[in-house]
């Protein structure tokens, strides 16, 4: 549930940066980044890490293993999903603002 609503954050930011009156790419663009990477360390943090970390404490067995495991899991899937999310986010930015410059 997390990570679904993790996902949108860049596509919100999206939308808000070409709403706003941010015209230059070159600010606009990495503020998009910016939010999937922010979004991507808070799931890899919430979603993967501290489940992990909750269990080693609960079973009381100290197993590096495990908490290394979930974050590599986490790292790799923000990774892949980066490949798409980012692209999307910066098409609906586009999206966003040539519909707004058509508008007024």
């Amino acid at each position: 549930m997390i990570s679904f609503l993790l996902s949108w954050i860049p596509l919100l930011v999206a939308i808000l940066v070409a709403i706003s009156k941010i015209k230059r790419k070159r600010v606009a663009l990495p503020l998009i980044i910016l939010a999937y990477v922010i979004a991507a360390i808070v799931l890899i943090l919430v979603a993967h890490a501290l489940p992990a970390y909750n269990e080693m404490i609960e079973s009381g067995v100290g197993d590096p293993q495990l908490l290394a495991g979930e974050i590599s899991v986490a790292i790799v899937t923000a990774m892949l999903r980066a490949i798409i999310d980012i692209p999307i986010a910066i098409l609906v930015f586009f999206g966003v603002r040539k519909w707004r410059q058509k508008r007024a």
